[in-house]
């Protein structure tokens, strides 16, 4: 069967279809409008919560290494008391046995970043030095450390225990 033609003396007729075509088409633009919007608004989302991501990542390595770093400095805190014993007994006798344990202790220490602070002969440095006396001393400039009772420890460039000296006065 053949299809209808709309009269040739009916103006408005073939316009029916192209008016809802165009309605339809506006129809789609919109809803294309609608979609574009919702993907920038769903790639803004995905954006913000990847970087998020990453600063959560990076803030919890950064909390784990500093807790690391807490209890390094915990324990190596709690082994100067120790550490000051051994140097004592080492001032007292020549024992091979506690020189060799000595060496092996500051060994250990130095790999992990500990630096034994003995200022002897050094400007006094309030950072790293604490000064429990003072006496004066001929031909020495004064504010220098002439004598070391307890060394000092530092650990990572941060002050353990700092090293308790005797200064020029």
């Amino acid at each position: 069967m053949a299809e209808p033609h709309p009269r040739d003396d009916d103006p408005e007729a073939p316009l029916e279809p192209v008016r809802e075509q165009a309605h339809e088409e506006a129809g789609l633009q919109e809803r294309v409008a609608a979609l574009e919007a919702r993907e920038r608004e769903l790639l803004d989302r995905l954006a913000r919560l990847q970087a998020d991501f990453e600063n959560f990542r990076r803030r919890s390595r950064e909390e784990a290494a500093q807790a690391a770093g807490r209890g390094k400095e915990a324990l190596l805190k709690a082994l100067l008391p120790a550490l000051d014993s051994l140097d004592r007994a080492l001032a007292h006798a020549e024992d091979a046995g506690l020189k060799a344990i000595a060496r092996l202790l500051a060994q250990s220490l130095a790999e992990q970043g500990v630096v034994v602070l003995d200022p002897a002969g050094e400007a006094f440095d309030a950072r790293w030095h604490e000064a429990v006396a003072q006496e004066p001393r001929e031909g020495a400039k004064p504010g220098t450390v002439v004598a070391v009772l307890e060394k000092g420890y530092a650990l990572e460039g941060r002050v353990l225990r700092p090293a308790r000296v005797v200064v020029v006065a």
